[in-house]
């Protein structure tokens, strides 16, 4: 999925990715730029993985003129190495008010609309067959529950969705099957914009809010259960710290997630969660090792180690 635009006049096409937290300029694209219209490059600290899980190599970053044709958009972009012109991530999605409509291959930036397009979607999903999908188990769901503070009273999955007020109201959209226009849901939040570009995807099973996602790897669709507000550090938490879990990376953590469970930004959340996790912290942490010293001698013009104690003691035995 992606968009047709130019950057500093050069044509271009930018893969649209909202799992990416930074846009990427190519640095093909960034050498392309005119000399006159070339932007400076600072130094950048970002470390960005790509899909492979290997850091790339950052250029730095500058700010870019991209041009939509009737609208222009100033974004900051890293300049790394990558096989594609360009990636356009969350940062300027957020700042730009963006919505992705899949279903009429529309991105909408503030009010301003950008075809979308697609590429070998055709063959990618014919290999794609629409088994029988089902829910998580009573014991998974179980997991996502909360101790309400006033009554002390468990509540399931269907319970919480209804107190929460954005769920609420995606669950009367399913139930009608009437998405609204895009002026009616642009000045809400970004979970309600991102859930009413994906109102194809969603539906209602056992009275419970899901999201239909092809798994095109183990090549069947599966339902992962949309978690409100409230629930998602209880999920981060039994997906991350548990002794089942093991303290996982990133992408690891994020795919124990997605086997059940699915809401708007859970690449950013999963990556914040996994960094901010102390015990991940001392475990990456480098050890100093304790090594004997070696003291050197100048003896006649030259110098000459001498072995530890213990070394010595070792040797004359």
């Amino acid at each position: 999925m992606f968009v047709e635009l130019s950057i500093q006049d050069v044509p271009v096409k930018f893969v649209i990715d909202t799992g990416a937290t930074l846009t990427l300029v190519s640095t093909r694209v960034y050498d392309l730029i005119p000399d006159l219209c070339r932007p400076h490059l600072s130094k950048t600290r970002s470390q960005i993985k790509s899909v492979c899980d290997k850091y790339l190599s950052l250029r730095g970053k500058g700010c870019f003129k991209l041009d939509f044709g009737k609208e222009e958009f100033i974004s900051e972009a890293v300049v790394t190495d990558l096989q594609v012109d360009g990636v356009l991530a969350l940062d300027f999605m957020k700042k730009n008010k963006c919505l992705i409509d899949v279903s009429a291959n529309l991105l909408h930036i503030d009010n301003f609309k950008v075809p979308l397009l697609f590429q070998d979607t055709k063959n990618r999903n014919a290999d794609v067959h629409r088994k029988p999908c089902r829910l998580t188990s009573d014991s998974q769901v179980k997991l996502v529950t909360s101790q309400m503070p006033d009554n002390g009273k468990e509540l399931n999955l269907m319970e919480l969705q209804s107190n929460d007020s954005d769920l609420k109201l995606v669950k009367r959209w399913l139930t009608e099957g009437h998405r609204p226009q895009y002026n009616e849901v642009s000045g809400k939040g970004f979970f309600i914009r991102s859930l009413w570009s994906q109102f194809g995807c969603l539906e209602v099973h056992g009275d419970v809010v899901v999201r239909r996602h092809n798994d095109r790897e183990r090549n069947f669709v599966k339902l992962q259960a949309v978690i409100p507000m409230s629930e998602r550090k209880q999920v981060l938490e039994y997906c991350h710290d548990t002794e089942y879990a093991g303290h996982l990376g990133t992408h690891k953590t994020r795919e124990k997630i997605c086997q059940s469970y699915y809401w708007p930004g859970i690449q950013s959340d999963v990556r914040a969660y996994v960094a901010s996790c102390a015990k991940c912290k001392r475990r990456k942490r480098t050890l100093k090792r304790k090594r004997a010293s070696i003291r050197l001698e100048e003896d006649n013009g030259r110098h000459e180690s001498k072995r530890p104690a213990c070394m010595a003691d070792y040797v004359n035995k």
